[in-house]
């Protein structure tokens, strides 16, 4: 059973979620990875 919860964006486009990712990897963190869509879709 995992640890924790790492919400991320797409790890191809977004650093960010690289580097919490990568992160959690190296420490080598049981986690649950929930992927969140980073397309906008608002707007005119």
């Amino acid at each position: 059973m995992p640890e924790g919860r790492l919400v991320i964006g797409t790890k191809r486009y977004s650093s960010w979620s690289m580097r919490g990712w990568l992160a959690v990897y190296l420490a080598g963190l049981d986690v649950e990875e929930v992927m969140i869509s980073l397309a906008g879709g608002g707007g005119t």
